[in-house]
């Protein structure tokens, strides 16, 4: 840019030399040959020094045009390529959204058969639920009655709170590392959820394993700092967990003899 004003300026200084000579030439004609040698190299540098700039100032042009030109094909090549980024951006996009289109209709074709499995296997717990209640209240009401005549201890006596009984009897250990083991039956007027209780024993216990099949949330876990407590909290699943016509067994083994000492309800937090 500066060069180019350069020129001009240069150029334009020429001019007005050029015309100051044509003015002074008028009005002081020369006197001597003399005079007039110098006034024609003094126009001859003038004219050849304007022809020099003009033919500097037509060359720069030149090149500028060329570089505009080059300048304007560059910029017409990035626009075509801008284009062609564009128009694959926009197929990239409707391939993305034709994807989420088939993945939402895919995630609710798999909601309705979650829903529908969940339905099923809901049926199938309450069924299993329901025959396994029958077998326990069968098996308890068919249990011996046995009276001791040799002067051996009497049954235990049920330990009762509001609305549960918890009896408790000897069971056959599966464990190898655990010989002893009691089953423990809690049973209610009413029913009763959560069912949120603290059992404590006269030795640490080893396994709880907790028998009922209906649906639940919670858990039966023996207290890591004390084994001789037995932590209960457990809820039922569309139903209460402890009811009358369902008790709640747990199966509970120890290396040691042992029997429950108390029983009191818990809060659940």
């Amino acid at each position: 840019m500066w060069p180019d004003i350069a020129v001009s300026v240069a150029l334009a200084v020429v001019t007005s030399a050029m015309a100051y000579l044509g003015v002074r030439v008028t009005l002081h004609p020369a006197q001597s040959p003399r005079e007039t040698r110098r006034y024609k190299l003094e126009f001859s540098a003038c004219a050849l020094l304007g022809i020099s700039l003009v033919i500097l100032q037509g060359i720069r042009n030149g090149q500028s045009q060329h570089d505009f030109a080059a300048r304007i094909s560059g910029l017409t090549g990035k626009v075509g390529t801008l284009q062609k980024d564009l128009q694959t951006t926009l197929g990239d996009l409707t391939d993305t959204k034709q994807q989420v289109v088939d993945a939402r209709n895919e995630e609710k074709s798999e909601s309705t058969r979650r829903q529908q499995a969940e339905k099923d296997l809901a049926t199938i717990v309450q069924g299993v639920g329901k025959s396994t209640r029958e077998g326990v209240v069968s098996d308890i009401k068919q249990s011996p009655i046995n009276v001791h005549l040799d002067g051996s201890p009497a049954p235990p006596t049920p330990i009762k709170l509001p609305n549960i009984t918890f009896t408790w009897s000897l069971q056959q250990s599966i464990h190898d590392d655990a010989q002893f083991c009691q089953k423990l039956v809690f049973q209610s007027d009413i029913p009763v959820d959560p069912l949120a209780l603290i059992v404590m024993f006269s030795a640490p216990l080893k396994y709880a394993d907790l028998t009922i099949k209906d649906p639940l949330i919670g858990a039966v876990q023996v207290n890591k700092d004390d084994r001789k407590r037995l932590e209960i909290a457990i809820r039922g699943m569309g139903q209460a967990i402890l009811r009358p016509e369902s008790p709640v067994v747990i199966i509970t083994c120890s290396t040691q003899d042992f029997k429950p000492l108390t029983a009191v309800k818990a809060n659940l937090r």
